[in-house]
């Protein structure tokens, strides 16, 4: 049986040539070189273990008088695609934040983001927000009585346990809209 061997490419992250480079398969590596002051040292370059942020991966970049931490699929699509166009934002396409390979990254708009993620079901919405404080069928509930007034309002919240302004932002559909029809 003949196993297919993917060629990686390799591509320096603008900001940090020569120092580290980004792969088409979502992976950084620093570069081989020596450092600058007392004592001369030579640094082999490695692949750079990542690290998990609260939602993506990320890896601590150095130079001389410069450290930073950055998000692996910025860095891939820096590499490849250039800097991030005003108003875009990098998108996963199949909805794994930790898949950064390049065929799975690309540019696009706030929306544009937000549909894929609907879409393969990671948009967080209704029940899934950490912050949420009503379940889907206590905001339809809500969202049903909507137009009866303030006193209904102040009784809904009190009743569902929320305040008197989530009861109005979900009649005005400012929350909880895929319930709200």
């Amino acid at each position: 049986m003949e196993s297919i061997v993917e060629r990686e490419t390799w591509r320096a992250i603008p900001g940090w040539e020569g120092f580290y480079e980004a792969s088409d398969q979502g992976r950084v590596r620093s570069l081989d070189r020596w450092s600058i002051g007392q004592r001369r040292r030579f640094w082999r370059g490695v692949v750079l273990q990542p690290r998990r942020g609260l939602r993506y991966l990320f890896v601590t970049l150095h130079r001389p008088g410069m450290q930073r931490q950055a998000e692996i699929h910025r860095l891939v699509l820096e590499a490849f695609a250039g800097p991030c166009p005003a108003g875009r934002e990098v998108a996963h396409g199949n909805g794994d934040p930790h898949d950064n390979r390049l065929a799975n990254l690309r540019y696009d708009t706030r929306m544009g983001n937000n549909a894929d993620k609907r879409r393969h079901g990671t948009h967080l919405e209704g029940e899934r927000t950490p912050a949420a404080k009503l379940t889907a069928e206590q905001a339809q509930a809500i969202y049903q009585r909507r137009g009866e007034g303030r006193q209904t309002a102040l009784a809904l919240a009190a009743e569902h346990g929320c305040c008197e302004a989530n009861v109005y932002a979900i009649w005005s559909r400012k929350s909880w809209r895929s319930v709200n029809s």
